[in-house]
């Protein structure tokens, strides 16, 4: 399963633990170095929380995902 843009996580925290034994879960996010609102308030919320828990997010695969400049 992919998760685009999981803002602060509230879907990865029910969606990876169940994907953890039978499936994988994938998010694409924002790039830490972005100066979009509010990807940038987001991004370090949401790694953080992969990094604080990380037997619980031990499966989760991260990518970046971002718009193209107009």
């Amino acid at each position: 399963m992919v998760e685009v843009w999981p803002s602060g996580g509230w879907y990865t925290e029910i969606l990876a633990p169940y994907l953890n034994d039978s499936g994988q879960y994938i998010t694409a996010s924002y790039d830490l170095n972005t100066d979009r609102q509010p990807f940038v308030r987001f991004a370090p919320i949401f790694l953080n929380k992969l990094a604080e828990y990380p037997v619980l997010y031990s499966n989760v695969r991260h990518g970046i995902f971002e718009l193209p400049d107009r």
